[in-house]
């Protein structure tokens, strides 16, 4: 359950409700702005994080300390810049949560389900005419290394946990996999949403597969996937003109006159 924990001109900020989180960062956060602290100067602080993981045109990712009235914690928070300024996104946030917070809870049932990722700390949203038109998302930074094609069986065995328990990842690469210091495995970098059957499930594997480059993989078996099902079905149509789609741009890029 989201709790809106701090309201600021046209900027919220949400933490998941201290009935169900392990750390209270609701009272966290309020105590962070009674001691004279801004929503401004959270996201100043989010900006100026001195380590910078990403920074293009679909997102900004940093790391850095955050210091907390319980403590400083290492940090990650990511804007997801394209999607703030998408059209559709935003009139979509006339009606549902928007993607900071939707992740942020979709993190947090990820953590009561018992799958491994990180740990969700807030939100931050902006809305302008009850459209969320920027946002930013963090959480508790985890020490991991990056996994590899000899941990396929041990990812493929955490998606189909993650979908026998409603979640679905979005984007299951390599760099979105990794082990601890104690070899346990967990995922970094999705957005958690609801998986639906099937459908869901194959997409998550088709993704896999062509974002790994790893073609010559039975996902079928690895996935355990339901080859009858119309949610396999579709999910292989739908794969396929992405694939198509994708050659198409890039064919499109290439043969486009370049400006002397």
């Amino acid at each position: 359950m989201l709790k809106r924990a701090h309201t600021e001109g046209a900027w919220f900020l949400w933490c998941n409700a201290k009935e169900t989180s392990k750390v209270d960062y609701a009272d966290q956060f309020s105590q962070f702005f009674e001691r004279g602290n801004s929503i401004q100067s959270l996201l100043r602080e989010f900006e100026t994080l001195p380590i910078e993981l990403k920074n293009n045109h679909r997102s900004q990712v940093r790391r850095g300390i955050l210091a907390l009235p319980s403590g400083d914690i290492d940090i990650i928070a990511k804007r997801p810049v394209d999607k703030n300024r998408r059209i559709w996104s935003r009139l979509n946030s006339l009606f549902s949560k928007a993607e900071a917070a939707a992740i942020l809870k979709n993190l947090h049932q990820m953590e009561l389900a018992g799958l491994e990722s990180i740990v969700p700390i807030c939100a931050l949203e902006k809305r302008s005419f009850n459209m969320v038109v920027d946002s930013w998302v963090c959480y508790a930074y985890r020490e991991g290394e990056v996994c590899g094609p000899e941990s396929l069986q041990d990812i493929a065995f955490l998606l189909r946990d993650m979908h026998a328990k409603g979640f679905r990842h979005g984007d299951p690469t390599w760099n979105n996999f990794l082990h601890d210091e104690s070899g346990v495995l967990f995922t970094i970098d999705t957005t958690a949403k609801p998986c639906r059957g099937m459908y869901h499930a194959t997409q998550d594997f088709e993704t896999f597969r062509q974002a790994n480059a790893i073609s010559d993989i039975d996902i079928e078996k690895l996935g355990q996937l339901d080859t009858k099902s119309l949610g396999y079905r579709f999910a292989k149509i739908y794969s396929s003109y992405k694939s198509w789609r994708s050659k198409l741009k890039d064919k499109i890029k290439r043969n486009r006159p370049k400006n002397h």
